[in-house]
């Protein structure tokens, strides 16, 4: 096996071990937060945990991306990477908390703007360690540190929800809690705390990171945009409780990206070390065909069961779920597609194209949102998501192919397409539970027979990667 390839796989797997877990974990959750909160509740957490989210790339300058490509780039000095990044973020996050705080002053809100300025802080801050014990080479300290923060999560949940009945102050205080916990864990165990001091911190490398950064702002901005404004126009046409199946549902496209997660978190490294080799465009196209072939089997398989999963861990109250979830696997599919693409706009230090590229489905999907929610209520949200991921693919395929040309395998990418649109139109419209679990474990044996091949082949890699751990 190339060593590239060899490299990916063993990464992939570390990082695995830490996704899976939390992810699990997250998802084990969702019944004590369905079943303790109401409907209400748990919308408005989720609400406002995606306000703070969109204004992390903001308040951090987005200055992670640039942890993990200078940090991963032998010509720069790591010490520098991180005290650099470090001294950004805090000069940004303190301009930006004095001038929120001020404002806010004068206007009536309905979050404590102390609260919401804590926890931007701590979350922003375990994020910027956390990537750096990546970019240093500390993979399993990273993959650790993601398990620790879900246990931390929660155990804190259990106590001040299930037992405490703390409500939605419960759900922040674990959150912010098992943040700052996670990053005291990395800077002692990983020593990164060796890495800093304000005599590091570089005027040039500055330059070279607000250069880096700058377009990657308002696109991580116009990435969020698209998630919250999703919520906020649910909330204002239809209400909280519309809002609160669609997060329901929501958790099942983050279940997915989790599993995209754990190949990105390796693939970053490898495309930036990959980057401008003789066969980078072989590289990345074997690379891209493949994780297309896993995603559609992940989505496959989720609406192959998806009647019992709903039935098993979510409660009646969110029977609708079911309606939203195909939908939102497919348009969500196109997003990791197009985040792979994404890579290469960072690897080749050219982040404007992510910009315009982001902006342009942004853009559509917030048209196709007041266009068709009014009319046809929350599940409109779900065509809305797909039809601006897929734009956003479309656009970065095109645009990628002047630095590297990614060769789909066409015919098995457009057949996974299809057989999930069958999937979706066979769940909108077979109420027997039975007949329709058969009908979807035919269309899996379709899907099996078109690609195993290449399932045996990642098989394969797998069991050597394993051997080589």
């Amino acid at each position: 096996m190339d060593k590239k390839y060899r490299n990916l796989g063993k990464n992939s797997l570390i990082f695995t071990v830490g996704n899976i877990s939390s992810a699990a974990i997250s998802f084990l959750l969702i019944p004590l937060f369905t079943h303790v909160l109401s409907t209400e509740e748990y919308g408005l957490i989720d609400f406002i945990i995606l306000t703070i989210t969109v204004l992390i790339p903001l308040v951090s300058f987005n200055i992670v991306e640039a942890i993990i490509r200078f940090g991963l780039d032998g010509h720069y000095d790591n010490k520098r990477v991180f005290s650099t990044s470090i001294g950004i973020f805090l000069t940004v996050f303190l301009l930006l908390a004095i001038i929120a705080i001020s404002i806010t002053s004068f206007f009536t809100i309905p979050f404590n703007i102390y609260m919401i300025v804590i926890m931007l802080f701590f979350v922003t801050l375990y994020r910027i360690i956390h990537e750096f014990s990546r970019a240093n080479d500390q993979l399993m300290l990273y993959a650790f540190a993601d398990v620790l923060y879900s246990v931390f999560f929660a155990v804190f949940n259990i106590i001040l929800i299930a037992y405490y009945d703390f409500g939605i102050n419960g759900y922040f205080i674990s959150y912010t809690s098992a943040h700052i916990l996670c990053a005291v864990f990395l800077l002692i165990f990983g020593k990164l705390y060796k890495h800093f001091s304000f005599s590091y911190i570089d005027f040039k490398y500055v330059k070279e990171f607000i250069r880096f950064c700058l377009p990657l702002i308002p696109s991580s901005i116009a990435w969020m945009a698209t998630n919250i404004s999703n919520r906020y126009l649910i909330t204002y046409f239809s209400g909280f409780l519309s809002l609160g199946v669609y997060s329901v549902a929501n958790k099942f496209p983050i279940l997915l990206s989790n599993f995209y997660n754990i190949f990105a978190k390796a693939w970053q490294i490898s495309s930036v070390q990959e980057f401008n080799k003789k066969d980078t465009d072989i590289f990345y196209s074997r690379v891209f065909n493949s994780l297309t072939r896993f995603i559609f089997l992940i989505i496959i398989v989720i609406n192959a069961f998806i009647n019992i999963i709903v039935h098993f861990f979510i409660g009646s109250e969110y029977k609708e779920v079911i309606y939203f979830i195909p939908v939102l696997l497919l348009g969500f599919s196109f997003y990791i597609f197009s985040s792979f693409l994404g890579t290469i706009y960072t690897a080749s230090k050219k982040t404007n194209g992510a910009l315009k590229t982001m902006l342009v489905s942004a853009l559509v999907n917030l048209i196709a949102n007041l266009i068709l929610i009014p009319i046809y209520g929350a599940i409109a949200v779900t065509v809305s998501t797909l039809l601006s991921y897929f734009v956003l693919f479309f656009y970065r395929f095109n645009d990628t192919k002047k630095v590297i040309y990614i060769r789909i395998e066409t015919t098995s990418f457009i057949t996974s397409i299809i057989l999930v649109f069958v999937q979706i139109y066979l769940i909108y419209n077979i109420g027997n539970i039975g007949y329709l679990l058969l009908l979807n474990s035919i269309i899996m044996v379709l899907f099996f027979m078109g690609n195993v091949e290449e399932i045996r082949t990642i098989y394969r890699m797998i069991k050597g990667v394993r051997k080589k751990i």
